[in-house]
């Protein structure tokens, strides 16, 4: 009766032994995967924006404004946005406090692209810019990242500064509404 009773002891003991391996092998095996999947999305994310940035078609549709201070102001994505098609690129800010230059509350401008590099980074992709308008000619430093905002910074001859912050989508998913241009 004794050995039986060890017996069952011990082997509910080794079985509780074997659901707590398991839990933890299981939990382990999961965070693993869950990991993996992360990657995998995050490596898919990095290439479909790479082909958006080499084939030179998206919009960099801004949720923040800032200037050189870089305190940051929300603004509507619809009417502030920076966009490249192809060999041109368009820069828009705008209000809805008033109609502005471009019946938006701010400027539109549109310019030849003269140059554009692409640089591979860390995080995402860097993108060098330069765009010749009928206004000026500007310096766009772009930051690009696949799974967080992006940044373009804008410097005219002038020495002024915007920084647009906000997501990069495909020119065909934009929902950006063009003001009116001063040329």
């Amino acid at each position: 009766m004794f050995f039986c009773l060890m017996f069952s002891v011990n082997s509910g003991f080794s079985q509780e032994i074997n659901e707590t391996l398991d839990k933890k092998t299981r939990k382990k095996y999961e965070k693993k995967e869950k990991k993996r999947q992360k990657e995998e999305e995050q490596q898919k994310a990095k290439e479909n924006l790479k082909t958006l940035l080499e084939e030179k078609r998206f919009v960099l549709e801004a949720n923040n404004l800032s200037g050189r201070s870089g305190m940051q102001v929300p603004v509507s994505p619809t009417i502030n946005f920076f966009a490249v098609d192809s060999t041109s690129a368009m820069l828009q800010v705008g209000s809805f406090r008033g109609l502005g230059y471009n019946g938006v509350g701010g400027i539109t401008d549109e310019g030849k692209i003269t140059r554009y590099e692409i640089t591979e980074t860390k995080g995402g992709f860097s993108v060098k810019i330069y765009v010749s308008s009928n206004l000026t000619s500007y310096t766009i430093f772009l930051s690009a990242s696949p799974m967080a905002s992006s940044t373009a910074k804008v410097s005219g001859l002038s020495g002024g500064v915007i920084n647009f912050h906000g997501r990069i989508v495909p020119e065909t998913d934009s929902s950006v509404y063009e003001g009116q241009k001063l040329y």
